[in-house]
């Protein structure tokens, strides 16, 4: 065990970490995590997408390019050579932790955010305006129409158009 800071840090303790993954690899990496017996999360909905001709519903990764694992900070580097895998999030040096206040929040949104269009960053800030704010970890709704929940371990904002 070593001192960080006031806070004793366990290595052996189970925490909520993300993974990097390359692109649409969440899957395949979580198929490969789950032979190696690792609790692992990919925040998922039935997501509608549109295009010209049709609107079709694809089940969708909520955070692209991330998974989410439920191990010790010492199977971490292990966890970084699995296939499909570029790296441990990061804050400096250190795993991200996330809290499992954050993870009890993507689950809630997986709920709400099934049949829904995702909405990118461009159309949140033209949409919203000044209306959302950074709170995190709690499912937002802004009008009868959109919906949002800022992950801030991870600096990220997904978003809902029902």
């Amino acid at each position: 065990e070593y001192q960080m800071g006031k806070k004793e840090l366990n290595l052996q303790v189970a925490d909520w970490y993300a993974l990097r993954t390359r692109p649409k690899s969440e899957r395949m990496v979580g198929r490969r995590l789950e032979m190696e017996c690792v609790d692992y999360y990919i925040p998922r909905a039935g997501i509608k997408r549109r295009w010209s001709d049709r609107v079709k519903r694809l089940d969708t990764p909520l955070l692209g390019n991330i998974v989410l694992v439920n191990c010790n900070r010492l199977r971490l580097g292990y966890l970084s050579s699995v296939k499909g895998v570029l790296g441990v999030v990061k804050s400096g040096e250190v795993p991200l932790v996330i809290s499992p206040e954050s993870v009890e929040a993507l689950r809630e949104f997986e709920r709400v955010a099934e049949g829904s269009f995702l909405v990118d960053e461009g159309v949140i800030d033209r949409t919203m305006g000044l209306k959302w704010n950074k709170r995190g970890r709690e499912v937002v709704k802004v009008d009868d129409e959109h919906y949002y929940l800022f992950i801030p371990e991870l600096d990220v904002m997904v978003c809902i158009e029902k």
